[in-house]
């Protein structure tokens, strides 16, 4: 456009000015890279971070997981996991399962002890039916003969039996039903002379009846086997807080002194008790059936004792 001469009016007309924006551009790009680079290194370090943190705060379960791959591979219950100082809930998690470890330790023992316990008592029996079928078998039957098989069936009949309701007792649920434990203990007396009953207090208990009349029974053919022959023995029912005890007494010698405890394991027989019928299995019976029902069974000298909570 034209410009007006120096002095004179302007006729009009513009002014261009212009610049390169390479620079710019460049510099634009290169912190676009720099940025990249930036969040590429971030994500590295992020990942290497977090990957090193996962490893070591995984490193406790990798060592329990190590412990009990060995524990699987060599089945020896007795080994324990090592209970790691960090984090809180791993070490919890650790003594939870050396504390199943325990349990099923103490199961395999009761579980070995049982066995060679049964194939003890079941030998003795065993051993005298045959040698009196060897017997029969040269000579022929006579009544003492025929008698003595008798006995040997019967007993291991009842030692099997009593086995049974022993697993049965430790498998089963918990009851359900109300039962009156003065009735269950009336009629179980009823018509035995040399039972002594008494009542003081009347009782009802949330109850297996067949298993409670049969750990009753158990106790009185207890008392029985080990009072003096012809003793009397005696029952007493009372109550107190929720509580209700069953005593059961007989005229014997009792338990020696530190071995109550011991009663109740199975096939547990005093040393003045070998020579008497039973298979040792009774009290143990009795034990497993009241801690079914959330009682509680002891014994002192000549009495043994049950608590049952109340209903």
């Amino acid at each position: 456009a034209p410009i007006a001469e120096a002095g004179g009016p302007a006729a009009g007309g513009a002014v261009l000015v212009a610049a390169s924006t390479a620079d710019i551009e460049d510099t634009l790009h290169e912190l676009g890279l720099l940025f990249l680079l930036c969040g590429v290194g971030a994500v590295l370090v992020g990942g290497f971070a977090a990957a090193f943190l996962t490893r070591r705060g995984t490193r406790p379960l990798r060592q329990l997981s190590s412990s009990a791959a060995a524990i699987e591979r060599t089945g020896d219950a007795s080994r324990r996991l090592a209970a790691p100082q960090t984090p809180e809930e791993v070490s919890d998690l650790a003594g939870t399962l050396n504390s199943m470890l325990a349990a099923l330790e103490g199961s395999r023992e009761r579980e070995r002890r049982f066995l060679a316990d049964a194939s003890h008592e079941l030998r003795t029996p065993l051993t005298a039916l045959i040698g009196n079928v060897e017997y029969l078998g040269r000579h022929g039957p006579d009544e003492e003969l025929v008698a003595d098989l008798q006995s040997d069936a019967e007993r291991l009949r009842r030692l099997v039996e009593d086995l049974l309701v022993l697993e049965r007792e430790s498998a089963a649920r918990g009851p359900e039903r109300r039962v009156r434990l003065d009735q269950a203990i009336e009629e179980l007396t009823a018509g035995n002379p040399d039972v002594i009953v008494r009542i003081e207090d009347r009782a009802t208990v949330v109850a297996d009846p067949d298993a409670l009349a049969r750990s009753l029974g158990n106790l009185l053919e207890n008392a029985a086997v080990h009072g003096p022959p012809g003793g009397a023995v005696e029952i007493v029912l009372a109550v107190a807080d929720s509580t209700a005890t069953v005593a059961v007494t007989d005229q014997g010698s009792g338990f020696a002194p530190g071995t109550e405890a011991a009663a109740f394991e199975r096939f547990w027989r005093g040393e003045d008790a070998r020579d008497r019928p039973g298979s040792g299995i009774g009290l143990a019976i009795v034990k497993a059936t009241v801690e079914r029902h959330g009682g509680s069974v002891s014994a002192e000298g000549s009495t043994v004792t049950l608590c049952l909570p109340t209903a």
